[in-house]
């Protein structure tokens, strides 16, 4: 592997040619020189994530891998985070011209990846990663997020805690130890794929901001579907398929809040005192809104009910069950749920993929990765059978 100086040199000479380019485009000899410098950079980065990926770390909260609270961003950690725009660059690679992009430009000699794509700077990857953060209901609810630098983690947990008792006068204290485990939270892809027409890339007057919300939003909601669904079959396991999470049987339409105090007692009585939350879909929010009293009068809620904070997700599904009409419902302090994220995003930009040449159309592939731990399942509990 190249040492770090040797990284710094093979950039300087890629931002050296950058600058020294005439106009928009380099000339053929430049291209060439600049193709075998990122070459280089691209082999030094596969081996760089070959030797990452063997090696797992033991300690619960190793350098570099803070907890960041729904509040907190990522991309803090980073000087320049909002100094570049994913939507110029994306234009500068799909149209060749870097007009008012220079920064960019400059940013991408360092974020070239492998077969044709390329790794956007991760200043500017952690502010789409916090954008994605803030949009996922998850995350919202209390999720935390630590930053991965490989495609695994492991840490520390917890999984029994020393007993308490009153001790007479002269008595020996009995001792009692933590009970100490571990979890590993693996990354996977998430993938996106965008089609924008040529003539927003090069006219659009909101360019700034478009093509980066929107894959933002689209990451979102992947996040979502996996914490929430996910099968742990190559993909993340979610709350939902999580072993030895609580479990309360609705087995019919909402009819009254019982099943929720339920679930919340489930919880509490596994020591989890914090805010609890919980994740619902729309189509049930609705069916609790029209609840009615003896009177006729909208149902008044339980305090056990009244005091979750409630996220509803269209990630949940409501197709399950014999008559296909079945949901679940979440609750739970999801402070104990850890996202790990890698702190990449790569691009894969082609004018020609699918009908997208036919149409004038710039095809935009990104992906991400990213992992879900749930080291104390108890802190859950799902209401099963909702039908709607």
């Amino acid at each position: 592997m190249l040492t770090n100086a040797e990284r710094r040199g093979i950039r300087r000479q890629a931002e050296d040619i950058l600058d020294g380019c005439e106009g928009d485009r380099l000339t053929e000899a430049q291209q060439a020189k600049f193709d075998s410098l990122m070459e280089q950079l691209r082999s030094d980065d596969l081996q760089r994530d070959m030797a990452s990926a063997k090696s797992i770390s033991a300690d619960p909260n190793p350098k570099g891998q803070k907890q960041y609270r729904s509040h907190e961003r990522i991309a803090d950690a980073y000087s320049g985070a909002d100094d570049l725009s994913l939507d110029r660059m994306i234009r500068g690679l799909a149209t060749g011209y870097w007009d008012g992009a220079e920064a960019e430009r400059r940013a991408m000699s360092e974020g070239t990846a492998t077969a044709g794509g390329h790794l956007v700077p991760t200043p500017l990857a952690a502010r789409v990663i916090d954008k994605a953060r803030a949009q996922s209901v998850a995350v919202q609810a209390g999720a935390s997020t630590v930053a991965m630098d490989s495609e695994t983690l492991k840490y520390a947990t917890v999984t029994g805690d020393p007993t308490i008792a009153i001790v007479g006068e002269g008595s020996a204290i009995s001792d009692s130890d933590f009970t100490f485990g571990s979890s590993t939270i693996t990354a996977f892809k998430l993938a996106s794929l965008h089609f924008v027409s040529l003539e927003l890339l090069e006219d659009a007057p909101n360019l700034e901001s478009f093509i980066e919300s929107s894959l933002a939003d689209q990451f979102a909601l992947g996040m979502d579907n996996q914490v929430l669904n996910g099968t742990g079959s190559s993909a993340p396991t979610g709350i939902l398929n999580t072993s030895g999470i609580n479990s309360v049987a609705v087995s019919g339409a909402l009819a009254n809040y019982d099943k929720f105090s339920d679930g919340v007692g489930e919880v509490r009585k596994d020591n989890f005192y914090n805010p609890l939350s919980m994740v619902i879909h729309p189509r049930d929010v609705a069916a609790l809104d029209k609840l009615k009293d003896t009177t006729n009068q909208p149902l008044v809620p339980p305090q056990s009910y009244a005091g979750l904070n409630v996220f509803q997700s269209s990630q949940l599904a409501t197709n399950g069950g014999s008559g296909s009409d079945e949901s679940n419902i979440i609750i739970g302090d999801f402070s104990e749920l850890l996202l790990g994220m890698r702190t990449e995003l790569r691009l894969e930009i082609s004018r020609e993929a699918k009908d997208a040449f036919e149409k004038g159309q710039v095809a935009i592939r990104a992906y991400m990765r990213f992992g879900v731990s749930i080291p104390r399942p108890t802190a859950f509990c799902k209401l099963t059978g909702v039908q709607g």
